[in-house]
């Protein structure tokens, strides 16, 4: 199974891209993108990822085991940071984009000048957490290439071994998408649209939230406005839990302890910083 056969207008469709070469893969899920992206960006050259200090902590640790930090620089842009924008002004370079955190079609204006000024763009996403109306009934993960027309012939070369390496990898491993991975609603015009409204709906109930409690607990608000994160001196998860009950309910919602990958509810996740 191809799963590059089954949407051969995804660029289009999913990210409003066109007239940009492009290929697409699927994952069976985001990390899986990204790994074997940086992996085999690792095996090709040698490489140095830039990237903010607070982006997806498994990325980090990833970066850290492949050694990239020396050689050809490459921007790597995590929309789950604090210090991103929709905004590039690198040229002649690699730029990575982790889109996952925000509706694929406001990248449009980032991805095309990113092209014009000559990089090679590659879009890495985990699908569960915006696109799946919260239906989350199977994981998958892309890996998009836009490949500038001005390129060189070198480059192009270089671009075409790490399309194919990835693409080997991807099957060699068993990471690659199948058939019951694509969800059908993933490349509907129509449920893209709507999607839109439903990821402003979460970042208004986020907005509320944290406006409602922030002058009783250390809450951080995240840029992205997909959720908040609630610092706390002991580690009373019980006692935290109790209270964003309460306030629920005084606000006549609902209220959901949730092992959830997206972002549809008011749920609360937990994690011991060491």
């Amino acid at each position: 199974f191809d799963s590059s056969l089954t949407y051969n207008d995804f660029e289009k469709i999913f990210y409003n891209i066109e007239g940009i070469s492009s290929k697409t893969i699927f994952t069976n899920c985001g990390m899986s993108s990204i790994f074997a992206v940086l992996f085999n960006l690792s095996k090709i050259g040698n490489y140095k990822i830039k990237l903010a200090k607070d982006s997806y902590f498994e990325t980090q640790q990833l970066l850290k085991k492949l050694n990239l930090n020396f050689g050809k620089k490459v921007t790597y842009l995590d929309t789950i940071s604090d210090e991103f924008t929709f905004d590039c002004n690198d040229k002649n370079r690699i730029v990575i984009i982790d889109t996952t955190c925000y509706h694929p079609h406001k990248f449009k204006n980032l991805i095309e000048k990113i092209i014009q000024n000559n990089n090679l763009c590659i879009l890495l996403r985990s699908h569960v957490k915006l696109d799946m109306l919260g239906l989350e009934t199977t994981f998958l993960g892309s890996i998009t290439f836009f490949i500038p027309n001005k390129i060189s012939n070198m480059r192009f070369t270089k671009t075409k071994k790490l399309i194919k390496n990835v693409i080997d990898f991807c099957g060699n491993t068993g990471i690659i998408a199948t058939e019951s991975n694509i969800f059908p609603i993933l490349n509907d015009k129509t449920i893209i649209e709507l999607n839109k409204k439903r990821i402003q709906r979460i970042t208004d109930n986020n907005n509320y939230f944290y406006n409602k409690i922030k002058q009783k607990r250390n809450i951080v608000l995240h840029q992205h406005n997909l959720f908040s994160t609630i610092i706390v001196n002991d580690c009373d998860v019980q006692k935290l839990i109790t209270f964003l009950k309460k306030e629920s309910e005084k606000s006549k919602g609902l209220f959901f302890y949730s092992g959830s990958f997206g972002f549809d509810y008011i749920a609360v996740d937990t994690y011991i910083d060491l």
